[in-house]
């Protein structure tokens, strides 16, 4: 949104109002909810709407309905989830979407299905009007998970270090700011279609990840790698796990639920390793653009 407005864009918003954001006074605030309260939509036309929240099938029903005469493009933002369980690498636009579970209670299924059948409805609705943006995991400011922003913080702290993930085990990220930057591009130069969006364009390994990122936050941990459970005498009160009970191949997940973003500028660490290339790809070719080569860098400034 905020790239959107530099650009020169009028734009409109559509929350529930809850937090007051800060945002430029240009921009216009529209409050409801996508569970059917879509009032403030109503009666207003836009060249594109940005879809960057739902998950929900039955709320892009609803507002694809309401917008589908009113709107030039669709944008509506996917996950490359819907290729779950990633049966093989190099995944593309090309391979089997995730539209049914099997087994309700595995929430990555249950979360990549959804999208799927929210890029269907988008489709039916918008036709060759619609573009869909399947981005790997997202990192970067105001990353509230403890998926990426665990790592800098645990390995500035030094010591003995979990890293999870087998030798040739494939890390990709991509940052927000790079992603929206990416979006905008993509309607401004009028794009359709399906885009994976992933970097860095040279793949990376996790366990080049690992000493990569000490090395930009200059720091000097001691990484302990492993791919399968450690039997108990390993890890019983000699090892920092810090706080992680259960990770993918990456050690993407956890149980913390905390906000980690620390309060100190120092350490106040967001990824910005990739950016949109000069020229948008065609229809179908993955944005693995790699203009950055850092993988963490300090903020100037912090907002608590």
């Amino acid at each position: 949104m905020r790239h959107a407005v530099a650009r020169g864009h009028r734009v409109s918003i559509f929350t529930r109002g809850r937090r007051t954001a800060d945002l430029a006074e240009s921009v216009i605030r529209l409050q409801g909810d996508r569970n059917g309260q879509l009032g403030a939509l109503e009666g207003k036309k836009w060249d594109a709407v940005f879809d960057d929240s739902a998950t929900n099938p039955e709320w892009v029903r609803l507002s694809t309905a309401l917008l589908k005469d009113n709107a030039g493009a669709y944008l509506f933002t996917s996950s490359t989830g819907v290729h779950y369980p990633y049966l093989k690498r190099g995944i593309d636009e090309r391979d089997p979407i995730l539209y049914t579970v099997a087994d309700s209670k595995d929430g990555s299924a249950t979360y990549g299905a959804a999208k799927a059948q929210c890029e269907r409805i988008t489709m039916d609705a918008f036709g060759d009007r619609e573009i869909v943006v399947r981005p790997t995991y997202i990192v970067g400011p105001g990353d509230t998970s403890d998926r990426f922003p665990y790592w800098p913080q645990r390995i500035m702290k030094g010591g003995e270090t979990l890293a999870p993930g087998k030798r040739d085990d494939p890390m990709q990220i991509v940052d927000v700011r790079d992603l929206a930057e990416f979006m905008v591009k993509l309607v401004e130069d009028g794009k359709r279609g399906v885009y994976e969006v992933a970097g860095p364009a040279k793949p990376m390994l996790v366990r080049d990840f690992y000493p990569a990122a000490a090395k930009a936050l200059g720091a000097n941990p001691t990484f302990v790698y492993v791919h399968r459970k450690l039997p108990p005498e390993r890890h019983s009160g000699k090892l920092d796990f810090g706080g992680i009970n259960r990770s993918d191949r990456c050690g993407n997940r956890s149980s913390r639920k905390r906000r980690l973003w620390p309060s100190c500028a120092k350490r106040r660490l967001a990824c910005r390793s990739w950016r949109c290339s000069a020229s948008t790809p065609s229809v179908g070719q993955r944005f693995t653009s790699g203009s950055r080569s850092t993988v963490a860098r300090a903020s100037p400034s912090c907002s608590g």
